[in-house]
C-alpha cells in the first residue's frame, strides 16, 4: 500500500469517527428542551466582545461584582466604607488606599445599624477629612422611614433604581436578610442569588 493511500485511509477513518461523534452530539442537542438561554461554548466564550474590565476601585472592586468587608466589631469597617463611599461619589482618591478612583460614581448607602444622628456625624467627619463638598456629590442614604430593606424586596430595589446609584452599600449585612449565616445554603439562596439577580436587572 502506498504511503498516500495509507494516509487517505487514515484521514477517512478519522473523519468517519468525527462524523459519528457529531451525529451523536446532534441527537443529544435535539433531545434537549428548546427556548430559553443557550449555553456558550468555549470557542465562542474566548472570542466574546466583552470590552475592558471596568472598576469602581481599580484592582479591588469591579463593576457588577459583590464585595464584602469583614472584620470584628468596632475595628472601623463602617468608617472605612463611609470614606470609600464618599470618595467614590466625589471621584477622589482615599489616601489610605492604593486603588485609584478615576470617575465619580453615584452611591446609595443603606445604614441599618445604630443611630442615624451618630452616622451623620461620622459621614460629616469623613467628608471634611477628605475635603469633599456636600453639594453636587451623588451620595445618597435611605429615607428615615424605610422599614423594608430585605434583600430581594421590591422596596429595596425601587430605592436603588430611584437613586441612580452604581454601587449600593448595605451596612451591616446581617440586618438585610433572615437565615442562619453559618449555613451555606441560606447564604447562597437568601443573599447571593438575589444579589446576582439584582445586579443583572439593574447593573448596580
Amino acid at each position: 500500500m502506498s504511503g498516500l493511500k495509507a494516509r487517505l485511509l487514515a484521514e477517512r477513518d478519522e473523519l468517519t469517527r468525527k462524523l459519528a461523534e457529531c451525529e451523536a452530539d446532534l441527537a443529544d442537542v435535539e433531545d434537549r428542551p428548546t427556548g430559553g438561554p443557550e449555553p456558550v461554548i468555549l470557542a465562542d466564550f474566548l472570542t466574546e466582545n466583552l470590552g475592558e474590565q471596568r472598576w469602581l476601585l481599580h484592582g479591588l472592586m469591579a463593576v457588577g461584582s459583590v464585595n464584602m468587608i469583614v472584620a470584628h466589631g468596632g475595628v472601623g469597617k463602617t468608617t472605612l466604607v463611609t470614606q470609600i463611599a464618599l470618595a467614590l461619589a466625589a471621584g477622589v482618591n482615599v489616601p489610605a488606599l492604593e486603588a485609584r478612583i478615576t470617575t465619580p460614581t453615584p452611591i446609595l448607602y443603606i445604614s441599618a445599624e445604630g443611630s442615624r444622628i451618630l452616622f451623620r456625624e461620622r459621614v460629616e467627619t469623613a467628608r471634611r477629612n477628605l475635603n469633599i463638598p456636600a453639594g453636587g456629590t451623588r451620595w445618597f442614604i435611605q429615607p428615615r422611614d424605610l422599614t423594608d430593606y430585605q434583600i430581594g424586596s421590591a422596596s429595596l430595589e425601587r430605592l436603588i433604581v430611584k437613586s441612580g446609584a452604581k454601587l449600593a452599600i448595605l451596612d451591616t449585612l446581617g440586618y438585610f436578610w433572615v437565615g442562619d449565616r453559618n449555613k451555606d445554603e441560606h447564604w447562597k439562596e437568601r443573599v447571593m442569588v438575589p444579589f446576582r439577580a439584582l445586579i443583572a436587572r439593574t447593573g448596580v
